[in-house]
């Protein structure tokens, strides 16, 4: 039996800022995206995650130029990040709209406010060449979630700013 949404709380938004603070532009974090193959295969991964300086609510992150990720962003550009607590009892999913940026200029203004590119463990097998790819995710949609009480509540974006 599904319930009602639960009405939107300060404490809610309070906690959904707190979780999308911790993806900064100047520091390379931890989240899990999500992605769907052409063949409608869900695939979630870890990535080290950067928050664009860029007006809006956008991620970005680097690859392997031949990880799966790319390939189903290709087939389907539809994500989901998920941003957790440390004790996993809070939790903020941002679906959007991810971008494999191909425009040179673009990937170089891009690669300058990616912070913490050096844990990208993929870089170090690279000896020549762009051995990355730049994936942009343009934050369409945000959910706060508290797993233990079975709540999950709409943030709208322009409060998350």
């Amino acid at each position: 039996m599904n319930k009602d949404p639960a009405p939107l709380g300060a404490s809610d938004l309070e906690g959904a800022r707190r979780l999308l603070s911790t993806i900064k532009p100047e520091k390379a974090s931890v989240a899990l995206l999500s992605t769907v193959s052409a063949e409608g295969r869900p695939h979630a991964t870890w990535m080290f995650v950067s928050r664009s300086l860029d007006p809006g609510i956008d991620f970005l992150t680097i690859t392997s130029p031949e990880s799966s990720k790319l390939g189903n962003v290709s087939a389907n550009p539809k994500v989901e990040w998920l941003i957790s607590s440390q004790d996993r009892m809070e939790q903020l999913y941002l679906e959007g709209d991810a971008e494999i940026i191909e425009d040179v200029a673009e990937i170089k203004r891009l690669w300058a406010m990616i912070g913490g590119k050096d844990k990208a463990y993929f870089m170090k097998y690279y000896n020549s060449g762009m051995g990355f790819t730049i994936v942009r995710t343009r934050v369409s949609a945000a959910f706060y979630s508290l797993p233990e009480e079975y709540r999950k509540v709409g943030i709208p974006l322009d409060d998350l700013k």
